[in-house]
């Protein structure tokens, strides 16, 4: 029973350490692609 809950324990811990990570990545290839629009529409536009 132990073991199941430490399992369980440790996947809640987890998550949101997973779920920050993901949120960041995905906020960082927002973040460049803005910025490369940015460039491509100021050189080109």
């Amino acid at each position: 029973m132990n073991d199941e809950l430490d399992v369980k324990t440790g996947v809640t811990d987890t998550l949101p350490t997973v779920l920050a990570a993901a949120v960041s990545k995905s906020l960082m290839v927002v973040v460049v692609v803005g910025i490369i629009s940015l460039a491509v529409v100021r050189c080109f536009g």
